[in-house]
């Protein structure tokens, strides 16, 4: 059983949450304490028994009240001891707390106090060098109080009761709010345009894989292709602390604008649609790499570049170091997979529709990739290489359709199945709010933290 209090800040948000294990006997005790610290005015509290919280999910909308009693408590920050000292300290790369109670002449039986103080003291094996740890220290040199600052949300605190110690896990409870981003690209690259809105380059990766069913980011983004993001993020202390999930985008690709929006559908889980509940997703990835650049595009009459001779290329080279993984575009059955002196080591897929796909040049081809090998869109099926007659390390690949070669890049894709009908008014119920703040003029969008940027 464990005690759990939530506290409120001014704003009537969660921000913290304390959850502490106690027998059946303290709860009174606790529900004692936390009366006395409603008379002290200030941020809201709830308190509830429960059982080890759950892992804390992203609140879009206002979060609901969490407690079946709420009073009212004021929380003060963890000062320094009046009496005493305070370490501020880390692990560093090969130490444990051991060493580092030794480096700070600490007392080795307080250290195995902590360590049998309970359940939560396993936690402390995950400490990692670098991570922060305060350690409270009385003019005896007693360790009154240690805590580890698990993640930007979480600390884990043990703190001296009498001649024990006893653990309890805080958890800070984000601000979730709604936040736009757009920027025009000038020079070819989604990450440069990404940073000058204000995103992160893992932003710029999610974002190019929800529209990568309609966008080879890697050959056809092109200066003055734009976006448009809505996203959550997570705020703390005043501060923009992490980004959650996209919850709608517009990729604008040679003029023709892509839109998505997230929706949960059922057993499928959470997935992007068009407006129309049409899945993004569909029988081909665009490309079988990550971002990276084409050497060699598409080219039926092309020079080639080892004999000087005039040879169809009938494919695309993507150059990208040695290692990068290779992706099947669409699920099939291998057909073909080995060495040839000029194709180096290649695989081959055979897909539904007299469609084939083939990659060449490969460093490796992975365990289990081999001819009768069942595939699936997204797996892994080797590594970029230089084999075979090769002038540097690239993937040479190519999207054949019925016998005959296609550009894999400008060749139009088997769209998706829609959204059941019977399903579609919850899809707009829940996608609607969705696009409206994804399309609203900024000057209308008071309740959203937008940040603007021009590649």
């Amino acid at each position: 059983m464990a005690l759990a209090l939530e506290i409120l800040d001014q704003d009537g948000n969660p921000e913290w949450r304390i959850v502490v294990p106690v027998v059946p006997a303290v709860v009174g005790v606790a529900f004692a304490l936390v009366v006395v610290l409603a008379f002290a005015g200030s941020p809201a509290v709830s308190m509830t028994s429960e059982a080890p919280p759950a892992e804390l999910v992203a609140m879009v909308e206002p979060a609901a009240p969490v407690a079946e009693v709420a009073l009212v408590a004021e929380v003060a920050p963890s000062l320094p001891p009046l009496n005493g000292r305070r370490i501020e300290a880390s692990l560093r790369s090969g130490e444990n707390l051991s060493l580092l109670f030794q480096r700070e002449r600490l007392s080795a039986a307080d250290l195995d106090g902590i360590v049998k103080s309970g359940p939560i003291a396993k936690r402390l094996r995950s400490i990692r060098p670098g991570e922060e740890i305060t350690i409270d220290v009385s003019d005896d040199n007693d360790v009154t109080r240690l805590a580890w600052q698990a993640d930007i949300w979480e600390t884990v605190e043990f703190a001296r009761v009498g001649d024990v110690y006893e653990g309890r896990e805080l958890t800070r409870l984000p601000i979730s709010k709604r936040g736009i981003y757009k920027a025009t690209i000038t020079n070819g690259s989604l990450f440069v345009a990404a940073t000058r809105a204000g995103l992160e380059d893992e932003v710029a990766m999610r974002l190019a894989d929800v529209f990568r069913w309609d966008v080879d980011f890697i050959t056809q983004v092109r200066p003055g292709d734009a976006f448009r993001v809505l996203i959550e993020e997570h705020w703390l202390e005043g501060e923009l602390r992490e980004f959650g999930p996209i919850l709608a985008a517009e990729f604008t690709n040679r003029g023709l604008t892509h839109v998505a929006v997230r929706y949960e559908n059922g057993n499928a889980g959470t997935i992007f649609f068009n407006p129309d509940g049409r899945p993004l997703r569909k029988s081909f990835l665009k490309a079988p790499l990550e971002f990276t650049r084409v050497s060699s595009p598409f080219n039926p009459s092309r020079v080639h570049p080892l004999w000087g001779t005039r040879r169809p290329h009938r494919g695309t080279d993507y150059a990208a170091p040695t290692g990068t993984p290779v992706f099947a575009t669409g699920a099939g059955r291998v057909t073909s997979a080995g060495h040839t002196a000029p194709n180096g080591n290649y695989v081959v897929i055979r897909h539904s529709g007299g469609i084939e796909t083939k990659y060449l040049h490969l460093s490796r081809i992975e365990n289990g990739v081999k001819r009768g090998t069942s595939v699936q869109q997204g797996d892994m099926i080797g590594r970029v290489g230089s084999t075979g007659w090769s002038t540097g390390p690239h993937l040479h690949y190519e999207f054949v359709v019925d016998g005959v070669h296609r550009d894999p890049v400008a060749v139009e894709l088997p769209k998706s199945e829609p959204i059941p009908e019977l399903d579609k008014p919850d899809f707009l119920r829940v996608t609607a709010p969705l696009l409206a703040n994804l399309r609203a003029p900024d000057e209308t969008n008071p309740q959203l933290a937008s940040a603007f940027g021009e590649d």
